[in-house]
């Protein structure tokens, strides 16, 4: 298991801030046995998109979060509550429109070069293979063609695809596509690695194996990544997965409570602890989306609405007497027809109504309609083949 680890930076000639230099490695993180330390924190943030009409559309209220070394962080929350605009301001992808995003006690500008992230949609390039997808950010990163191939090949191993490294996304199940966007993630030896619903796009046995394969790369003490933050949708999962589970409201986000999660691990999904944490945050999620409603037992005077219930179905033979006018028994052979002549089955078939032109019409065998209008023919040869049943 982990320990709790502090990450030791070293000054590079050539870069400013917290870039990276090409060909320099990401900061690797030693055991500590202090308290973790916090790796990125957002203080104050606020954030709005400017829409078509001018007018600016709040999506995050005042968040104040932080990431630590060696745990794993959940975001859960109702869709449109700025996750994945939380997860991007912290990869400094996108700039709050107010606030402070800090990596290691400093003011980040631009990129933050400790993350990687795996995204929801795989986005792999479908022109190129399993190794050349991975190749693309170790290529990015400046480092001879010797490292990037190791490199390459060591990720690739890692999320078990070795022997898949010439294979195109075309050709590989949903599951195995989102290890190409691990294995690409984990090349760059992230700090942390960010996870944008990763598991949401393959079924659930696959990324039940996803989830613990994540949780043994991370928990080895040897390597990075330290920490995960990772957006998700799924109460279970969040559970499985995380060591604090950040619940956040909408219409602004904002960050409405912090769950630490107690439960050791190896997690038993069935256990009955298990089981109370979910409910206890499913309680918080809806209790965020839905209005305080008093729930109050039915009045006893209200009338009850009386529902008339429908009279049993005829048979088709029935239907038929009553249909012809006839109480003849239908049930024995040779009843008479309307000519005198017996029927196929003993019935009196409608479209022998010739002054009934619905009736006469309503069937599709050509062959009782000749019958119907031919009093001096034969019985209609072969079935009756009128929708109706004939019972």
């Amino acid at each position: 298991m982990k320990h709790a680890i502090n990450a030791t930076h070293e000054p590079a000639a050539g870069v400013e801030g917290h870039g990276l230099a090409k060909g320099q490695d990401r900061p690797k993180v030693v055991a500590h046995d202090g308290p973790h330390e916090v790796i990125c924190e957002l203080k104050g943030i606020q954030k709005s998109f400017e829409r078509e009409t001018g007018h600016a559309l709040r999506v995050l209220e005042d968040i104040n979060l932080d990431i630590r070394a060696n745990e794993v962080v959940c975001l859960i929350g109702p869709s449109g509550c700025g996750k994945s605009t939380i997860l991007r301001i912290f990869a400094g992808l996108i700039k709050p429109t107010k606030g402070k995003t800090f990596y290691h006690g400093e003011k980040m500008e631009g990129l933050n070069p400790g993350v990687a992230i795996v995204f929801q949609n795989f986005a792999l390039y479908p022109w190129m293979t399993v190794e050349a997808n991975v190749k693309t950010v170790l290529q990015a990163q400046g480092l001879n063609e010797e490292t990037i191939k190791a490199k390459a090949h060591r990720a690739i191993s890692l999320v078990g695809l070795e022997g898949f490294e010439e294979a195109y996304p075309r050709e590989l199940s949903g599951g195995m596509k989102q290890r190409v966007g691990m294995a690409r993630a984990l090349s760059v030896d992230p700090e942390i690695l960010f996870m944008d619903e990763p598991f949401s796009h393959v079924d659930a046995l696959t990324a039940e194996g996803l989830r613990a394969e994540i949780l043994d790369i991370w928990d080895d003490a040897e390597r990075n990544p330290s920490s995960i933050l990772m957006v998700s949708h799924d109460i279970k999962e969040v559970v499985y997965m995380a060591d604090r589970i950040v619940v956040l409201s909408a219409n602004p986000g904002r960050l409405r409570t912090i769950v630490e999660n107690p439960l050791p691990r190896p997690r038993d999904m069935r256990s009955a602890e298990f089981l109370r944490l979910v409910d206890q945050l499913h309680d918080i999620i809806t209790s965020t989306e839905l209005p305080d409603i008093e729930v109050t037992a039915p009045a006893t005077d209200l009338i009850q609405d009386l529902v008339e219930p429908l009279p049993p179905a005829p048979s088709s033979r029935s239907w038929m007497r009553s249909l012809l006018g006839h109480p003849g028994s239908a049930g024995i052979p040779g009843n008479p027809g309307r000519h005198g002549r017996p029927l196929p089955g003993g019935l009196r078939h409608p479209c022998d109504l010739r002054e009934d032109p619905v009736l006469g019409e309503g069937c599709r065998d050509a062959r009782l309609r000749r019958y119907a209008q031919a009093p001096g023919a034969a019985h209609a040869p072969g079935p009756a083949l009128c929708p109706r049943k004939h019972g």
